[in-house]
């Protein structure tokens, strides 16, 4: 898999149950109207170890290629706009603020076991995309792999 830049960028991963929940209880708090929130956990870690922790929930080893984020980019800026916009920068975030209004809010979903359930779920919903038929993406490795990087 192709991971933007050295891998040593920093971010931290919540799982849609736990945020959903902090919205949840956010809602009927009185406190919390017209504040802005990040509800995260509090496990930061580098995009290298995210994909080592998703590759573990697949039952994998992560084999990781690294590679410029603009260079990921410039292959399709519509599909990669997250990167270009958002992922390519550290996102450490904290949720002390949301702790502080919101008591009850805690994350209890680790990366593994939400990334486990966030694909069973998509296979059982019929959403899950079958990598080998991405044409664009192994093309992106097999130039990767051949401009010498090894995963």
């Amino acid at each position: 898999m192709l991971c933007a830049g050295d891998g040593l960028g920093l971010w931290v991963s919540t799982h849609r149950d736990d945020c959903g929940k902090f919205f949840a209880y956010a809602a009927g708090n009185a406190k919390t109207y017209g504040q802005s929130y990040n509800a995260t956990r509090d496990e930061h870690m580098t995009w290298g170890e995210y994909y080592r922790q998703v590759a573990a929930a697949l039952g994998r080893e992560a084999r990781v290629l690294f590679m410029p984020a603009a260079w990921i980019v410039k292959h399709n800026p519509q599909r990669f706009g997250l990167l270009r916009e958002i992922t390519a920068f550290h996102g450490a975030y904290d949720s002390s603020k949301a702790k502080r209004d919101v008591p009850e809010f805690r994350c209890e979903i680790g990366l593994v076991d939400g990334a486990r359930a966030t694909f069973e779920d998509a296979r059982r919903r019929g959403a899950w995309k079958d990598s080998a038929s991405d044409s664009l993406y192994q093309s992106m490795v097999d130039q990767a792999l051949a401009m010498g990087n090894e995963a």
